[in-house]
């Protein structure tokens, strides 16, 4: 079972009078409004380097937001939701996202285009905790995010 379905990428351009946007979903077989999309993976609020938890239909989605730095204006405000079933347990998500933006940030790779265009590896690579390659750079999914072994139990009285 792959621990993300679908991934979504939204901005919000840092110039007065600019609307979130969806930018990018994979693979697109989303069957909700582009409204509902949108309220989802940018949340009204939103702040950069947070994560947002929320239902989508019968699953869950995980949203971190980012700026990406923009010479003309205010930085943009970018977002990648992760849409999971509903087993999957977060908290094992969380240290991913945060260090793959991270690393793209420190290899000045985060930008919008090359997210967009790298989302199916990027997804491909956390499924797989494998190694994520973008312009011969890798990160490396098993080794630099330290994942959590939890495990669901039963929990209450027998």
């Amino acid at each position: 079972m792959s621990t993300v379905l679908i991934s979504i990428v939204s901005g919000l351009e840092g110039r007065v009078g600019s609307n979130p946007k969806v930018l990018s979903i994979f693979p697109n077989t989303l069957d909700v409004s582009e409204e509902t999309i949108i309220s989802k993976s940018l949340p009204h609020g939103a702040t950069p380097d947070k994560f947002y938890e929320d239902n989508l239909g019968s699953n869950k989605i995980l949203v971190y937001t980012f700026e990406i730095p923009n010479e003309d204006s205010r930085n943009d405000l970018a977002s990648i939701g992760l849409v999971l079933d509903k087993d999957v347990i977060i908290e094992n998500l969380r240290p991913i996202i945060t260090q793959l933006i991270e690393w793209l940030k420190s290899e000045n790779l985060l930008t919008y285009e090359i997210i967009q265009d790298h989302l199916p590896k990027i997804i491909e690579g956390i499924n797989n905790k494998s190694i994520i390659v973008i312009k011969n750079q890798a990160f490396n999914v098993r080794c630099d995010a330290e994942l959590e072994e939890k495990s669901r139990k039963a929990r209450g009285m027998f």
